[in-house]
């Protein structure tokens, strides 16, 4: 799955860096949410069950072939996780993230 990170017509696409930090200041709101890793347009931040103690994963990848692209992925650390929690997490970030431009352009595929 992708989000494209709006702009207004004729602007830069935001920074990896600015964009970075919005998604990290964002994964920060969520309750049992942690952010584990950040490289130059990498994220790895992890999402605790509170009632289970399961760790999920979610990754994020910033695109340097198409400015304003970011790749992502949730998944559960244990085999037949619960897809509706993924899809919920990453809808619920996605809205945190919409006041800033970006937007979700589903699944891309090569």
């Amino acid at each position: 799955r992708a989000a494209r990170i709006a702009r207004e017509k004729g602007e830069p696409p935001k920074s990896i860096d600015a964009a970075k930090q919005e998604l990290v200041e964002a994964i920060s709101t969520f309750k049992n949410a942690q952010v584990v890793e950040t490289k130059d347009r990498y994220v790895l931040a992890e999402f605790k069950d509170p009632l289970t103690g399961t760790v999920d994963d979610a990754e994020f990848l910033f695109s340097t072939d198409t400015p304003g692209l970011v790749n992502y992925r949730s998944a559960g650390r244990v085999k037949g996780g619960d897809d509706k929690r993924h899809r919920t997490r990453v809808r619920d970030l996605r809205k945190k993230l919409e006041g800033k431009g970006w937007r979700s352009v589903g699944r891309i595929t090569g």
